[in-house]
């Protein structure tokens, strides 16, 4: 089973609901465009847009 992997929206994008400094889930990386989910719907963005985000486990979190 594949990670499920996150960005953060950094800029504001025109026509999408998706809310600056929100964490969505990604479902494709491109060379110039991410597809992001947000309710059962699939978005393509500009990459310059987003930062992808690590899930960091709480367990190993603490440890460190």
């Amino acid at each position: 089973m594949d990670k499920v992997k996150y960005v953060e929206i950094t800029k504001k994008i025109p026509g999408t609901p998706f809310s600056v400094g929100g964490f969505y889930e990604l479902e494709r990386m491109g060379s110039a465009n991410a597809r992001v989910r947000y309710q059962h719907s699939i978005y393509q963005i500009p990459k310059e847009a987003l930062a992808e985000v690590e899930i960091i486990n709480r367990e190993s979190w603490e440890e460190v």
